[in-house]
């Protein structure tokens, strides 16, 4: 992988030039992962996520620049743990944010952001890098590792938690075997592997923890040792086919992301026709062609409202077409009981918070009365 630091600046200047490059930032945490890991865990699977995807990027004709990467994130569920540094959102996004367009100044317009924190504290920050950088449509940022959007699926698919050998592994989280099974597969001189074999298992619901305002480890398990799951079954082995079955995952998305994606203008231009069907004038009359355009150009204005007044800032930038297929194409039902209906949707990307967040924006949409 080209490493930018290590470049001159007639080299970096090149290498901005070239409408291949893709920057890959590792962004990391300094915070507890339990009696038995180092503080670094999350720095170290950024930048193991930023070596694994980098050659499917290259096969598929692109140029990964490894810029250094940025050890300290917004770890508030761990602030109270000793060695823990955790940065504010505000200063992470301000942060980051510089960084990105100092590099998108010289030329660089494409950014990965490779991210193995998934503290929901982080993931808001990297929402507001990610809406800022792209606001005005000249850089593109994508995520690999947890992201803000709800793409998750290459870190906690089926196949990822069917590696463990924990019997729950819906409740292996932080520090528990995926977690040590990584560093057991990078650094295992890092892991204190005497007493992770002798930790009892942690079964924590931590999905349901924050859902009820637990905003600390501590709060979740005021008894524990600052992990979720079974250090005590994680292998070597284990952490290396997870990280190469993510880098494949991951690298199939960004691919796609990478190729699909164009400037601003082109991408408004390309929602008009697919998403609002502007071009679509089959109409003999040239008045009834005008119509149908107008049609469109109010489909696509009161589709942009939506995406600025009633929509999560976590997917503010979707495409048009994006939420059609994601949010308003979704399987449903509706039970009629005998004094209520129950309408039940099919949770893929449309999840139940942010149906209640959509819920909750567009309510406040609404005029108080005088």
């Amino acid at each position: 992988m080209i490493r930018l630091a290590e470049r001159t600046y007639e080299e970096a200047a090149r290498l901005a030039r070239d409408p291949k490059s893709v920057v890959v930032f590792p962004l990391g945490a300094i915070e507890e992962h339990g009696p038995h890991l180092p503080l670094l865990v999350d720095w170290l699977g950024a930048e193991e996520l930023a070596r694994v995807i980098a050659p499917y990027l290259r096969r598929a004709g692109w140029r990964p620049v490894l810029v250094p990467s940025m050890p300290y994130g917004a770890s508030p569920l761990a602030e109270d743990w000793s060695g823990t540094v955790s940065l504010s959102t505000g200063t992470l996004r301000r942060v980051v944010g510089e960084i990105i367009r100092g590099l998108a100044r010289h030329g660089f317009r494409r950014f990965v952001l490779t991210n193995y924190q998934a503290d929901p504290g982080h993931l808001r920050a990297m929402a507001l890098i990610k809406r800022s950088a792209e606001r005005r449509g000249r850089m593109q940022v994508l995520f690999a590792g947890f992201a803000p959007d709800h793409s998750n699926a290459a870190m906690v698919n089926p196949r990822i938690t069917a590696l463990c050998r924990s019997p729950r592994p819906d409740r292996e989280w932080h520090s528990g075997e995926l977690e040590t099974a990584m560093v057991l597969a990078v650094r295992p001189g890092l892991v204190r592997r005497a007493l992770a074999r002798r930790l009892p298992p942690a079964w924590i619901d931590v999905k349901r923890a924050l859902a009820a305002g637990r905003t600390t480890f501590r709060k979740m398990n005021p008894k524990g040792r600052g992990y979720f799951g079974w250090p005590a079954a994680a292998r070597a082995g284990t952490g290396r086919a997870a990280l190469k079955l993510r880098a494949r995952l991951i690298s199939q998305d960004l691919i796609s992301e990478l190729q699909t994606w164009r400037p601003a203008a082109e991408q408004w231009i390309k929602e008009g026709k697919e998403a609002a069907h502007g071009t679509r004038l089959s109409c003999h009359c040239f008045r009834a062609n005008e119509v149908r355009l107008l049609l469109g150009v109010i489909a696509y204005n009161l589709g942009t409202l939506l995406r600025r007044l009633a929509l999560p800032l976590t997917i503010q930038s979707w495409s048009l077409t994006s939420l059609q297929q994601r949010l308003f194409k979704t399987g449903g039902r509706l039970i009629r009981h005998a004094r209520y209906f129950v309408l039940q949707l099919a949770e893929r990307h449309l999840t139940q918070r942010l149906f209640g967040q959509i819920l909750g924006r567009t309510e406040r949409l609404a005029g108080h009365p005088t």
